[in-house]
């Protein structure tokens, strides 16, 4: 049985902090934003709601604090719904 499930954005589970992720901003600043997840699996969770499809979210969450300074170590990518 499959569900289809519509207005729902994907973000890998490394991004995870709790039931939030960090979003980086122009400045290349962490903020922390609580985010309200529907369903994972081991690699994906889907978020319904506290994330806009213009975020850019921090892929891995481990150890970061809100107001961190974030690097890019690769170009952002799209993460499709």
């Amino acid at each position: 049985l499959l569900n289809t499930v519509h207005d729902v954005l994907r973000v890998p589970v490394t991004a995870l902090a709790g039931d939030a992720v960090f979003i980086v901003d122009p400045h290349h600043i962490a903020h922390r934003i609580p985010i309200t997840l529907r369903a994972r699996n081991q690699d994906f969770a889907q978020v319904t709601s506290g994330l806009s499809t213009n975020d850019l979210i921090a892929a891995n969450a481990a150890n970061l604090h809100d107001g961190d300074p974030i690097t890019l170590t690769q170009p952002p990518t799209t993460i499709a719904p």
